[in-house]
């Protein structure tokens, strides 16, 4: 089970090298998209999609991504979850979310409040910072009263990787990389499943940090390189566990 999780988050990280050539093609996808209501469905054929501005997901909307689908987002500028976000790839075609221009990092993927669970499979997550209100959105996932699932999700070079307030979270077999501004994984005042994860290189803060937790569980994660506390069960946690962790 780990060899294939660890033989999979290799193969994307060789998928995004390979992809991250050049940013200077067409673009064939929306562009200065700035609401969405209703279902709507971005797909393969008409990728790469350009974000130039806020990209609001209004409550009972949802925005669904097909595999191999590439979000170049201008820098500065996030995407806000109010509905539902489902980003669906697949080993072979991870759905790609990163900066539009080089070295110009783009903001954040935030839900807040949001009417439905939001899902990412399958997501390479590259260049991202933080929300536009940086203490209530300061990672490159963040998530206040809200419901979200994690699956294979590669973060890379991003200031923090997830973080979560007052919500529910399930992170499984996503790899963290070359962050380096604080936590990659901060839960606050609500529950989550931290599995099968594998945390590289954090040099600002704790690998998982949870605080307020209730019935958290950390279980399988391999952690490198951490230059504070790889795991940080803090105040007014309880019923958390940590199973066969490797720090």
């Amino acid at each position: 089970m780990r060899k294939a999780f660890i033989n999979f988050n290799i193969f994307i990280i060789i998928i995004f090298l390979l992809t991250n050539t050049t940013y200077s093609r067409e673009v064939s996808g929306a562009s200065d998209v700035r609401e969405i209501s209703g279902e709507v469905v971005w797909t393969k054929d008409k990728s790469p999609y350009m974000i130039t501005d806020v990209l609001i997901i209004k409550p009972g909307a949802s925005l669904v991504v097909e595999s191999g689908v590439e979000m170049l987002i201008s820098e500065g500028k996030d995407i806000y979850v109010m509905g539902e976000i489902h980003l669906n790839g697949t080993t072979e075609n991870p759905v790609i979310l990163r900066q539009a221009q080089d070295s110009l990092r783009w903001g954040a993927l935030c839900i807040e409040k949001a009417s439905g669970s939001s899902l990412l499979s399958h997501v390479v997550i590259d260049g991202a910072s933080f929300g536009k209100d940086s203490n209530l959105f300061r990672a490159a996932v963040s998530v206040r009263d809200s419901d979200i699932t994690m699956y294979n999700v590669v973060f890379n070079n991003v200031f923090e990787g997830v973080y979560v307030n007052r919500g529910n979270a399930t992170i499984a077999n996503c790899t963290f990389s070359g962050n380096n501004l604080g936590e990659q994984v901060s839960v606050k005042n609500g529950s989550a499943t931290v599995e099968n994860c594998f945390f590289y290189g954090t040099t600002g803060g704790d690998a998982i940090d949870f605080e307020g937790v209730s019935g958290g569980t950390i279980r399988d994660c391999v952690i490198f390189s951490s230059d504070d506390d790889g795991i940080d069960i803090g105040a007014f946690s309880s019923d958390s566990s940590i199973i066969a962790t490797n720090v």
